[in-house]
């Protein structure tokens, strides 16, 4: 019963340990099964990051669903809704949903002394969640909004401030066109704010042209009554049931109104993010071919190797598919501890790099500021359990060999 084993341990230590060309091949197997166990693992934690840390962002800027008039536009000038309290409560009451909070957007431009530039200009209620923005925010602070005062606090991204110059506590002048009241045509309003933080979230698109300010301003502006917004954003506990959630707040709301999802508004970015697995895939399959090439070539040669070994064997009553086995066996002992090396060193280079963020990115071109790093675990076994399984059902290609190998033909070898 243990024979096997005993035997294939001392060809494996034999051919580790001592100067053959067995030795050479076995070693640089090792390393070929290391070094693409290392890119699968860093190559699979890089991608499950940045998924996860660009929708994570996303979310946060424009939470996971949305609430907007049904025959909304691509405006930003959208057309006015409200729910009532009794809604409000109804969608609250509905599981999974955390929290909910009503927005208003409306064109703008700023006017400094060298330019003017459009924005987009994003009103908050008191009771927006502006965690994200905290969290991401480079100077001042996150102004404090009241739903019975009128603050005067805006929070705009370093790359406009840096643009147009501004800086935390300066005036800024913006010009507005609005509808005349209960008049026909238009007539240009200005407002000045005062710069109370700025932030950076890393999405440029975002960054550019969204200042967030008081809601009540452009209730004002729009002439609209206080229950008046443009749509709400609602956070959700479980993002596993956010479609499900979803289709109930439809359900709930009245037939002016729709609720989309976020991957849904957003769906480009979430498409491009989905791509990022068919890349995941490919780069894993072409490691699986060389790890499967090293471990092919390496038994091969050390059949070739060993052919004295085996007819010794053979005429001590070892039948073919035993000798098989035995190959079989050592090749295991290879492929762990080639897996065994390679997870060791693709783990402790992703946690430098989650712990120290060493690989800068742009920002601009990757919306993060370093290569993200999320380990997954279950990942990370399940695919040490595949290479396993796969790689041992490729060895039986090299071991055919040994049905060709007759004590004949092994004598006449020697």
């Amino acid at each position: 019963m243990y024979l096997i084993p005993f035997i294939s341990k001392g060809i494996f230590l034999n051919s580790t340990q001592t100067k053959s060309v067995s030795n050479s091949i076995i070693n640089l197997c090792i390393i070929g099964v290391s070094t693409s166990i290392v890119v699968m693992v860093v190559t699979t934690a890089i991608i499950f990051g940045y998924q996860h840390q660009i929708s994570e962002k996303i979310m946060k800027l424009n939470g996971h669903i949305q609430i907007s008039d049904f025959n909304q536009t691509m405006s930003h000038e959208p057309l006015p809704m409200s729910i009532n309290n009794g809604m409000i409560k109804q969608i609250k009451s509905i599981p999974n949903v955390a929290h909910i909070q009503s927005y208003v957007v409306k064109n703008g431009m700023i006017k400094t002394k060298t330019e003017n530039y459009g924005v987009v200009l994003k009103g908050v209620s008191y009771n927006y969640a502006l965690d994200f923005i905290k969290s991401n925010l480079i100077e001042g602070v996150i102004f404090n909004l009241n739903q019975h005062k009128l603050n005067n606090g805006v929070l705009i991204s370093q790359l406009l401030a840096n643009k147009l110059h501004l800086k935390v506590n300066h005036k800024m002048i913006v010009y507005f066109l609005t509808k005349k009241n209960n008049q026909h045509g238009f007539e240009f309003h200005s407002r000045a704010f005062e710069i109370k933080g700025i932030f950076n979230s890393n999405f440029e698109d975002f960054d550019k042209q969204v200042v967030l300010i008081d809601i009540q301003h452009l209730q004002k502006l729009n002439n609209w009554d206080s229950t008046q917004v443009a749509g709400y954003e609602l956070f959700v506990t479980n993002l596993y049931k956010l479609n499900q959630t979803n289709q109930t707040i439809n359900e709930t709301l009245n037939y002016q109104l729709i609720a989309k999802t976020t991957p849904e508004t957003q769906s480009f970015i979430f498409k491009w993010l989905e791509v990022l697995n068919y890349n995941a895939v490919i780069i894993l399959v072409l490691m699986f071919l060389v790890v499967s090439a090293n471990m092919i070539s390496a038994i091969l040669v050390l059949i070739l190797e060993k052919t004295s070994i085996i007819g010794i064997l053979r005429v001590l009553g070892l039948n073919i598919k035993q000798i098989q086995i035995l190959f079989f066996n050592i090749a295991f002992k290879i492929l762990i501890k080639g897996l065994l090396i390679g997870n060791s060193i693709g783990i402790i280079l992703c946690l430098i790099q989650k712990q120290f963020g060493i690989i800068k990115l742009n920002p601009s071109i990757y919306f993060l500021s370093e290569v993200p790093i999320e380990i997954s675990w279950l990942l990370i076994i399940v695919l040490n359990l595949v290479i396993i399984f796969l790689c041992m059902l490729t060895l039986f290609i090299p071991t055919l060999v040994l049905k060709k190998m007759t004590l004949i033909n092994i004598i006449n070898s020697q």
